[in-house]
């Protein structure tokens, strides 16, 4: 698809009782430089009172509310129905968009066609509301090998290709936390992949969110584990990027393991621990974790 040069951009937001955050989310997009975007903001069976005045904040802003909570992946793939705009971005409800934040990712489709998704470096802010620089530890074009060993995307930042995702079969309901790992999976196959060197969205992190809780974390680790499984047969993976990814499902395999000793299931944890050897056979984990888990060189 050929992108004219002030092309529409739909974001999509999700929401589930985020009142206390979700008005300062929309003011930033009201704060973008660019403004030829729409905004798709869907509550997914909210119990708070969040929703009652955004949608008289911008005539842009169109809202649905469901009555029940679907599900962050089926919220979504609803949304993402509903985008008309050749490109789609997401932000989440507690997440706050850099006022260049649209424009410079705009800008990046239009200067690389083969570009189907771009992302950017982020800052992260604590309950304290200290903020600091988290790095994606990659800039520029994004390789296999690279996106086949980890998931280097703040979901929230990401801007893509509405008809790439589509086609791409958009979120899928398998994965109801790392729904935006295969996405950006099954988008590596039709085209690259692009990270700005730019902290353009703030990522809220709340110690007593449920994103951190134990149970989310492991269902989290489940749905990693599939996905690297998986990235071997759905990218050409060097036969160095297949080393990594099989140290990547090590290392998820030792985590599970250890939750799932935590959660009291100490004899499935040791088979779940012992497998990792199965994944790594050459225990190149082993020495990872006591390098202190440097970032690999693509």
């Amino acid at each position: 698809m050929v992108i004219c040069a002030t092309p529409e951009v739909t974001i999509l937001t999700t929401s589930y009782n985020a009142g206390a955050y979700l008005k300062s989310a929309i003011e930033s997009l009201l704060s973008q430089t660019y403004q030829a975007w729409k905004l798709i903001l869907v509550d997914n069976g909210s119990t708070d009172d969040s929703f009652k005045l955004l949608s008289t904040l911008d005539s842009r802003i169109s809202t649905y509310r469901l009555p029940q909570n679907i599900g962050r992946t089926r919220a979504l793939q609803f949304a993402l129905s509903l985008s008309k705009s050749p490109l789609t971005a997401v932000l989440d409800a507690d997440d706050l968009a850099h006022p260049a934040r649209l424009a410079r990712q705009v800008s990046v489709f239009a200067d690389k066609p083969n570009v189907v998704l771009v992302g950017s470096h982020v800052r992260v802010m604590t309950n304290d509301c200290e903020s600091s620089h988290h790095l994606n530890g990659v800039d520029g074009i994004i390789s296999n090998d690279c996106i086949g060993e980890r998931n280097i995307f703040a979901h929230s930042s990401v801007m893509f290709r509405t008809d790439a995702a589509r086609t791409a079969g958009g979120y899928d309901s398998r994965f109801r936390y790392a729904q935006d790992y295969d996405l950006f999976l099954k988008l590596a196959k039709q085209g690259d992949l692009y990270v700005l060197a730019e902290s353009l969205t703030t990522i809220r992190r709340h110690s007593n969110s449920l994103t951190n809780s134990r149970d989310t974390q492991f269902i989290r680790l489940q749905d990693e584990l599939v996905l690297f499984r998986e990235a071997s047969s759905r990218l050409d993976l060097s036969e160095v990027g297949l080393k990594l990814n099989r140290r990547r499902q090590a290392l998820v395999l030792v985590e599970l393991g250890f939750r799932e000793m935590v959660r009291g299931n100490v004899w499935s944890g040791l088979k779940t621990t012992y497998s990792s050897l199965k994944a790594d056979s050459s225990v190149s984990w082993i020495n990872y974790i006591l390098r202190g888990r440097p970032r690999p060189k693509f």
